[in-house]
């Protein structure tokens, strides 16, 4: 999977609601696998910035899946953390208060 395969606004999936992920499977392991791919293709076109994270639903893949790069600041560190159905458990009541000025 490569750069190309990002998709961006107004694309329509990208406002769907993603699924929970279940079991992982072979599936969803090649799903991980192919979101890292395409951030670091994706890094490696553009010579002063660095793909940090990307959703599941970027690569048009309706799960609840994110991966964020391990260190950010050494963009030839290709390591990722996979999170699946992730959840925010506590919002700090600044941003709380941010959001809901929004």
């Amino acid at each position: 999977m490569t750069k190309d395969n990002i998709i961006f606004l107004p694309n329509p999936h990208l406002r769907q609601i993603s699924k929970r992920v279940g079991i992982v499977t072979p599936d969803i392991l090649k799903i991980i696998d192919d979101m890292q791919a395409a951030t670091i293709s994706w890094d490696q076109s553009r010579e002063h910035e660095v793909g940090v994270a990307l959703a599941a639903v970027q690569i048009d893949q309706l799960y609840k899946i994110i991966v964020v790069r391990n260190n950010y600041d050494n963009k030839n560190d290709h390591s990722f953390t996979a999170f699946i159905n992730p959840q925010i458990v506590k919002l700090e009541e600044r941003l709380l208060k941010i959001m809901k000025a929004a």
